[in-house]
């Protein structure tokens, strides 16, 4: 009985840090957007060639990332969703198997997305360093 009282509290601060995780970084290439837009609106911010691209891709990425941190929240939706009526014992027998079964999947792709949003938002943090570094190397060095 205690073994199960501490799994689920684990659980339930698993799920609880995983939203943390995922709203801190959605908030956070929310926020490298708007840095992005400004810049852009900048008019002594001039990037060339390399530092264009950079600047490009890291603008795709920040897009990638907030795109994947909301598909992240709507499957966990979908997720609790199923879960709620699994646990209210809404089906029984081989539909019961199929919905854990599809339950099971979508909190793997609720994973999938959540390390997806975070390395596309470390990638375009990188890219708009080294955007900037290029752009400013004479500033900086």
């Amino acid at each position: 009985m205690a073994d199960g009282g501490r799994f689920v509290r684990w659980q339930g601060t698993q799920l609880t840090q995983f939203g943390f995780v995922s709203n801190l970084v959605l908030g956070f290439a929310v926020a490298g957007l708007g840095l992005w837009v400004s810049l852009l609106r900048d008019a002594g911010f001039q990037p060339h060639c390399w530092a264009k691209c950079l600047f490009s891709f890291s603008a795709l990425s920040l897009i990638s990332s907030i795109g994947g941190g909301i598909l992240c929240s709507l499957n966990r939706l979908w997720d609790f969703r199923i879960t709620k009526d699994i646990a209210r014992g809404k089906w029984e027998g081989a539909e019961l198997a199929a919905k854990t079964i599809e339950s099971n999947k979508i909190g793997d792709r609720t994973w999938m997305l959540l390390y997806s949003e975070i390395s596309t938002f470390v990638l375009a943090t990188l890219l708009l360093i080294g955007t900037l570094i290029i752009t400013y190397r004479s500033k900086l060095f």
